[in-house]
């Protein structure tokens, strides 16, 4: 089971970006790589354009009250998030733009931070192979990271009966801003138990 924190917490994210920090500082790391960087599935993108949605049909996640509290605040919004969410399309497209957001805006001080013990240091981020799902279920927008500078590499995640698919979409929508680091593991239908090879695409 996979528990996430959260995100949105200013406080937690000064925490995490302080061990980040110190370890750079006490170690000579040659790179240091972001995992499981993303927030758990959501399904809200699909019904980004609805008026109304039922909440049977919803899956998300980030409603703790830090959060909720920040959101509102930001938007200067009040009421119940949760159903503000439901009822209202333009609230439910801040909200995830919000989410989006602050991942973004972690990425960019932790790297920042560890940049400035050692300008050197590699940053690189585990990543959903799919970019269009990685964006839009897990707001990954990891080609507007590699824009905005905060990651040098992404190393996908890739199941082995997708790694054609998922590398021609990879450089469709990134396209050139990166080397493809691939990492390639097994799923249900793989007959051997482990696969523990990376594939290395540099571009030209």
């Amino acid at each position: 089971m996979l528990i996430s924190y959260d995100i949105c917490n200013d406080n937690l994210q000064n925490e995490i970006i302080n061990w980040y920090t110190e370890l750079v500082s006490k170690y000579d790391f040659d790179k240091v790589e972001y995992d499981i960087i993303r927030y758990p599935s959501s399904n809200v993108y699909s019904y980004i354009d609805k008026e109304v949605i039922s909440e049977s049909s919803i899956q998300d996640h980030g409603y703790t009250e830090y959060t909720m509290n920040k959101f509102l605040k930001q938007y200067n919004l009040s009421g119940d998030l949760r159903t503000l969410v439901l009822t209202n399309k333009t609230v439910r497209k801040q909200w995830m733009e919000f989410k989006e957001q602050e991942l973004i805006n972690f990425i960019t001080n932790c790297t920042n931070k560890m940049k400035e013990v050692d300008p050197n240091i590699i940053i690189s981020a585990a990543v959903m192979s799919n970019y269009s799902s990685a964006k839009n279920t897990f707001l990954q927008d990891y080609r507007k990271w590699l824009e905005l500078s905060i990651i040098d590499e992404i190393e996908q995640l890739i199941k082995c009966k997708f790694l054609y698919d998922d590398n021609y979409e990879y450089i469709s929508n990134v396209g050139k801003t990166s080397g493809i680091i691939t990492g390639i593991i097994s799923d249900e239908e793989t007959d051997s138990k482990t696969i523990s090879f990376e594939v290395v695409v540099t571009l030209d």
